[in-house]
Parts: C-alpha cells; structure tokens; sequence
C-alpha cells in the first residue's frame, strides 16, 4: 500500500526570537517491509546553514542553524512510502537456551548496552510487573515482548494529554492511563527491567480500522523495539497490544523519547509561544 503523509509542525512566538541550532527528525526509515519513495523536509525561516547526517541510532537528521530574528517556526515534512504486509515472528532465535535476564552473550551485551539499563535503576513496581509477565511465559525472551505489550493493552489506558512531558513510567503504571507516549515508555522501562535492550520510537501508525480526527489529521504514534538475538530489531506497541507488522511508520528511535523527538531545539527571546500540528495519511491508489 502507498501512502501519502503530510506532518505540518508550527511554533509561533509572542516576540522576534533568534532560533539556536535545531535538529528535525522526520524522515521515515526505510526498513525490509517499508520503502521510503519521496521525502521533503520545508522549513521557514530558511536556515543559513542546513545538513544530513546519521545520529548515534541510524536516525536520518537534519541539522539547521538559523541567522535571523522571527516570530515563526514552520516545518512541513512530505512523505511518500510503500508498506507491504509483514510477519513479526519470522525468524529464528540465536541461542534459543538462553533466557531472562540474560537473553544475550557478552559481546552482544556490550554492544546494546545505551539500551540497557541497570534492573535496580528501573522502578520497583515496573520491575515488579515485569517479573510478573516474565514468570507468565517462563522468561522466554521472544515472548516476553509481546506478552508485555498485550498486558499493557489490557491495563493502561490510553489518553490525550496537553502536556509533551513524559510521565515516570511508576506513575502511568499507578494511575493505569497515559498518553501513547506514555505507555511506550513504559513498555521500554519494563523490557529493560527484564534484561532485554529496548528504544523508544516515535512515527506513524495507519489503522485499517480507525478514522482521521474530526479536521482530517491523525496523531503522532510512540512503540517501543526490542533487540532479540536473530531477530534484531522488532517492534512491540504496547497501546493496540501488537507486534509490528506492516502498519508502522518509524521516524525517529531512541533510548529516550528526548532522542527520538520529531523536533528539538531552543529559541533566544521571548516568553510565550503556541505549537500548532497536524499529520495528514493518505491513500494513493493506482500510483
């Protein structure tokens, strides 16, 4: 299926502000059952200086450095890609006797480690719920994901909120509902607390079965991925409780959701501003 995707992003300032250096993670990833076929990246005002490049998790960056004053930041971000159905457990597990918390050998665990964490850094209670699913598929660490994505499915709601900050992963799991951000972070805090290296992922998600917002837009999505070992990558979303098969477009991952933000940066001058979004999706057929 090819697909159309306008992601229209608007900051407008009270004042004249000086825009410091800003990074713009837009692009969608190009991957096995998804091939990225055009991208424009638009920005206003026009940077003095603009570059590509690879950050640290293969994201495809742009980099802009701006010289003047404005009271308006515009990025408009034109994709055009093509999905293909995909099946998520096709593949192999490399040492299928190993198991939780220790899914991988020492060279491989080494090299994930920015995707690791310490189990006693993760909350008690995500560690406590994440045992809890462990035990429940023997710690197997190709269940494991899938079984924590379903288990949020069914126990967190999920919410619009007004606020981009991220809430501590122990307060969604407490209050059972949070933003897609939320719950996505969540399931990263609790496959790591398991032993498994895991990132956080912001993009799009088509569902055949929902429909645009009342203004014809659709909303950023947030899953998570988890390296298995002859699997690589694979993606889990904790908030329709699926494993990713063809109907997620990534744009940016990270360890963190700072480091897969669409769009981070800072502004000299000024004390108020208003950000205004819109995603559009569509279908383009016979193309």
């Amino acid at each position: 299926m090819k697909l159309s995707i306008r992601h229209r992003i608007e900051y407008h300032y009270d004042r004249p502000v000086f825009l410091q250096p800003h990074v713009f993670r837009l692009r969608p990833r190009s991957e096995p059952a998804l091939h990225l076929l055009r991208f424009t990246l638009d920005l206003h005002p026009q940077p003095a200086v603009r570059a590509e490049h690879l950050d640290l998790h293969g994201n495809t960056v742009t980099e802009a450095w701006f010289d003047a004053m404005t009271t308006a930041l515009v990025v408009e971000s034109r994709s055009v890609v093509e999905t293909m159905p995909d099946n998520p457990f096709a593949f192999l597990l490399a040492e299928p006797d190993r198991t939780l918390p220790e899914p991988y050998g020492a060279r491989l665990a080494a090299a994930l480690s920015s995707c690791r964490r310490v189990q006693n850094a993760v909350h008690p209670q995500v560690r406590e719920m994440a045992a809890a699913v462990g035990s429940a598929v023997q710690w197997r660490p190709e269940r494991f994901p899938l079984a924590l994505a379903m288990h949020l499915h069914r126990t967190v709601a999920t919410e619009v909120r007004e606020s981009a900050t991220l809430r501590p992963s122990e307060m969604t799991l407490a209050l059972g509902r949070g933003s897609g951000a939320d719950v996505a972070a969540l399931f990263v805090d609790g496959c790591q607390a398991a032993g498994l290296a895991a990132r956080f992922v912001a993009g799009y998600y088509v569902d055949p079965e929902a429909e645009a917002g009342a203004d014809g837009s659709w909303q950023l999505h947030a899953w998570g991925e988890v390296y298995l070992p002859g699997g690589g990558w694979r993606g889990y979303d904790p908030v329709s409780g699926l494993a990713i098969s063809g109907s997620h477009i990534a744009i940016a991952v990270g360890g963190d959701a700072d480091e897969a933000a669409p769009l981070s940066g800072t502004c000299l001058g000024g004390t108020a501003s208003v950000l205004e979004a819109s995603l559009e999706i569509q279908p383009l057929g016979g193309e």
